[in-house]
């Protein structure tokens, strides 16, 4: 993930955003293997969010491995399309994206992105 360096934050990368735009996220443990690789990349990615890109922890929808089920992550996807606007920044990751191939899904990211020119898939 790139960034553009910002000496207001004391040398620490910051995601480009728009004024008034908010950094969101939506991260899914959706292999249901918490140690797999992926899933180990995912908490990785949480936590760099926040610390490192000044997510707040209430703009990131993370779905744990028992929580992260089909209809689950449509609903998620959901709640984000109705969040979302042009000025956000938007990050999504799965840490299984064979879920891309679901039709429904698929749908929602193209959603996402048209809602977002900076959503990060």
């Amino acid at each position: 993930m790139s960034g553009v360096l910002d000496n207001s934050t004391n040398g620490r990368k910051s995601l480009p955003s728009s004024p008034g735009g908010v950094k969101r996220a939506f991260l899914a443990l959706n292999d249901k293997n918490k140690n797999s690789e992926n899933s180990q990349q995912i908490y990785k990615l949480f936590e760099t969010l926040k610390e490192r890109y000044f997510f707040q922890p209430e703009n990131i929808i993370f779905l744990t491995a028992d929580e992260a089920g089909e209809e689950q992550i449509l609903a998620a996807m959901e709640t984000l399309i109705q969040l979302v606007n042009h000025k956000d920044t938007v990050v999504i990751r799965f840490s299984d994206e064979k879920i891309l191939d679901d039709a429904r899904v698929s749908d929602n990211l193209n959603t996402l992105s048209k809602l977002s020119p900076k959503c990060i898939i």
